[in-house]
């Protein structure tokens, strides 16, 4: 879901579990620039980082969403 959101951002990523043969990885990421400008690269990097505060902020929603379903 986030990466769709990143792309939606005209950012992308690898997901971490792609470098992993076991079920490790999924708290990473691997970024690829070999073209890009320094800007263009730190433009990336504000778009994917405000990709990730929203991923937190929904995260964070959720959890205390299903903390007062628990609490009925």
């Amino acid at each position: 879901a986030m990466l769709n959101r990143a792309v939606s951002e005209l950012v992308a990523y690898t997901p971490g579990t792609a470098f992993y043969a076991s079920d490790q990885g999924h708290q990473n990421i691997r970024l690829s620039f070999c073209y890009p400008t320094p800007d263009e690269i730190r433009e990336g990097v504000r778009r994917l980082a405000k990709v990730v505060h929203r991923e937190m902020e929904l995260v964070k929603l959720f959890a205390s969403q299903q903390k007062g379903k628990s609490n009925d």
